[in-house]
Order: structure tokens, then sequence, then C-alpha cells
């Protein structure tokens, strides 16, 4: 689905792919998300084929889609110091010192990816 590398260091993407899978479980017709976001029906088409990667673009297509609020952006997030050493929140991956994580609502992922299924996005 989507690069808002100016309020953080990760640059999430939503694929053409996965705009499909999410608009035919929510039943959203590329007419109905034209007028939720008021843009063309042909710009549908377009991110349905190549996808996005601006995080900003993404967040609003994932709450058009979807009908709810996908909530806050996911932060990147260094582990530094051993006490902050823990397993990812999606898939169980072990993260230790050094490591880059997500951190998303008070729980750490190994990825993005992990953070997105977590959410079911």
């Amino acid at each position: 689905m989507s690069d808002l590398s100016n309020l953080s260091n990760m640059s999430p993407k939503f694929t053409g792919p996965d705009v499909v899978r999410l608009m035919r479980k929510h039943h959203v017709t590329i007419e109905g998300l034209s007028f939720r976001l008021g843009i063309s029906q042909k710009r549908i088409r377009n991110v349905r084929e190549i996808g996005l990667t601006d995080s900003l673009a993404v967040r609003d297509w994932l709450q058009a889609i979807t009908g709810s609020d996908p909530g806050p952006l996911p932060e990147k997030y260094r582990i530094n110091h051993i006490t902050e050493e823990g397993n990812c929140g999606f898939c169980g991956y072990p993260m230790g010192v050094g490591d880059e994580t997500y951190g998303y609502m008070g729980e750490l992922f190994c990825s993005i990816t992990c953070c997105r299924k977590s959410r079911r996005w």
C-alpha cells in the first residue's frame, strides 16, 4: 500500500496487489473509493497496479478502504540497551541490542511488515 522519510526513517509500502486484496476484503469499489478519497477513478486504477510509497497516502488509503482510523504511524527505533531486548510482537523473532525495530502503540516489531500484519493491514 505506500514515504514519510522526513518524519521517520522508514519507507512503508502499499503494493498494488495489497490495495486490490484489501478493497476486495472490505467490498470497496473503485467508484466508492474514488468518492471517499476525492480522486479520480483513473488514479485508483493506477494505484491498484503500481501501489503507494508515501506513508501519509498509505494511511489515508487504509482509512478510506477499511472505514477505520489505522492509528498513529509506526516509529523506527533502535534497541540500545540489554533491558530493551525482546521478541517481535507478531512473529516472535528475537530482537537484541543494535537491532532496528518498529514501535507501534506500545509494541515492538522486527519489521514494518510484521507491524502491518499484526493490525491486519
